[in-house]
């Protein structure tokens, strides 16, 4: 064998991980709600906040940011509305794969001011903010008036996240 191909041969045998590439990951300044619409990234990355039916992958995955930031999961959730990306507590910015989006749902562009992306229901928009396009994913609040007591609150808090996660099973 030649040495470029024992070589070639070490290094096909250390590798035991998938590596993925984003390049806003390095990126701070975001709130936990705030996801990127990233046609860079091949991998879509969100903080477990935003998600629902966690489950382990078989392999670790390890990912680059710009700048040689890189974040190691083996978890993937499942973003209402979208599909299911990996999960970390440490990644700097939610990201989501352009390509994957649009794969799913059709997308306006209005140059220079925002991305719209049209889901069945309602439109998500990614307002450009700093050479980046950005969009707040936050849940809605839902005010519980003293009418209930605290056990019929505990129920209906359940029943919400039961048929949350079967819609997002569903899909």
């Amino acid at each position: 064998m030649k040495e470029e191909e024992k070589q070639a041969a070490a290094t096909w045998d250390a590798t035991t991980f998938v590596t993925y590439q984003v390049n806003a990951i390095g990126l701070s300044g975001f709130k936990s709600t705030e996801v990127l619409l990233d046609n860079q990234a091949n991998v879509s990355i969100m903080r477990p906040e935003l998600l629902s039916a966690f489950e382990k992958v078989d392999t670790e995955v390890r990912i680059n940011g710009v700048g040689g930031v890189q974040l190691s999961t083996d978890e993937t959730g499942y973003l209402p509305d979208f599909f299911r990306v990996y999960s970390s507590r440490h990644t700097k910015a939610n990201v989501l794969s352009f390509a994957d989006v649009e794969d799913m749902y059709d997308i306006m562009y209005r140059p220079q001011e925002s991305f719209t992306v049209h889901l069945p229901e309602r439109d998500i928009i990614f307002y450009r903010r700093d050479k980046l396009y950005v969009a707040d994913f936050s849940r809605p609040v839902v005010a519980v008036t003293k009418a209930y007591t605290n056990a019929e609150e505990a129920r209906a808090q359940a029943a919400y996240e039961i048929i949350r996660n079967w819609i997002s099973i569903d899909r």
